[in-house]
């Protein structure tokens, strides 16, 4: 495993320690292809970084944390967005796919956050 590894691994660990206060999360600039699975279950994650990693794919157990008020994904390699998961999501306040490679019709879907394209 990577440094990169690591530092996700901790940062996992660490939050499961403190598991019932609001958490944000910063993974920015770690070479990360995917998103750990764990994180899909933290429950109580508001906003999570994910900008300036290797990213193709929006990673979509994020739509499954309800409390999640800010993603950012800004600065990977994604095309594609789950719009219609992510307008389901209750918290939902901003979304920044900001130097992505989205397709025109990748934001088409109407939603109740602010998408910074």
């Amino acid at each position: 495993m990577g440094d990169s590894g690591r530092y996700t691994d901790y940062i996992i660990s660490t939050y499961q320690r403190f598991s019932g206060f609001p958490v944000e999360v910063d993974l920015q600039g770690n070479v990360l292809t995917t998103l750990p699975e764990a994180v899909g279950n933290m429950q109580h994650l508001i906003s999570i970084d994910l900008s300036r990693n290797k990213l193709r794919v929006f990673p979509e157990r994020l739509t499954d944390v309800s409390s999640l008020k800010h993603i950012s994904v800004e600065g990977n390699q994604i095309t594609e967005l789950p719009m219609e998961k992510l307008s389901l999501m209750p918290a939902l306040k901003s979304v920044d796919v900001r130097c992505n490679l989205l397709t025109p019709e990748a934001a088409s879907v109407p939603h109740h956050f602010t998408l910074l394209t």
